[in-house]
């Protein structure tokens, strides 16, 4: 990738990641039309193919901005240790609402590429990919179990978690209603109310 992409102003950068995770995440690598992008970055193919090089250097730089960024909001909210399911929870919740206050289908994409199939796509974000996991992981093993009543599966539980967070992210984007102070509100209530049922 061509270094003066960072010479940019910030808000120009925005608009060219945030364009690449908008269409990647609705319809995948080989689907996401570069003419949509460069529409919605405001730029022209020319350009964005100077910055990236090619379609798979552009998803692949945008898959590992969007995990890195991640990362960094992790690491800022999560504290050493072990800790309550609902401690956690609030801090994934806060990394999350970060990463989504300035690039709302970065998150999207990141769900969206568990399931990407083309091989191109694959290869190019491998490492990314097992960052990706690592971060996951990590969140898990901070978690206390003994904070979880007798029986709860830790598995289960991230996953309607996860599936909470997102699924209310996809469906105020896709509504166009997404606004994320609403968004952070909507789910600290129903990550409350998981935590009560299931929690010591």
């Amino acid at each position: 990738m061509n270094q003066k992409f960072y010479d940019m102003k910030s808000e120009k950068q925005a608009r060219i990641l945030n364009a690449g995770f908008k269409a990647f995440a609705l319809y995948g690598y080989k689907n996401a039309s570069t003419d949509e992008i460069i529409k919605d970055a405001g730029i022209s193919k020319g350009l964005l193919f100077h910055y990236f090089e090619s379609k798979v250097g552009y998803y692949a730089f945008s898959y590992d901005y969007a995990v890195r960024f991640l990362e960094l909001s992790f690491d800022h909210f999560a504290d050493p240790g072990t800790h309550r399911f609902t401690d956690v929870a609030k801090n994934t919740l806060q990394a999350y609402f970060t990463v989504a206050r300035s690039y709302p289908f970065a998150l999207v994409l990141l769900e969206q590429a568990k399931f990407e199939n083309f091989s191109e796509a694959m290869l190019a974000t491998e490492s990314s990919r097992q960052l990706y996991e690592d971060l996951i992981e990590k969140r898990k093993a901070q978690i206390d179990v003994k904070s979880l009543l007798p029986g709860t599966d830790l598995d289960m539980l991230l996953n309607m978690m996860d599936y909470i967070i997102f699924g209310e992210l996809r469906r105020t984007l896709a509504e166009g209603s997404f606004v994320p102070d609403r968004w952070l509100g909507e789910i600290s209530r129903e990550m409350e109310m998981l935590c009560k049922t299931y929690c010591v």
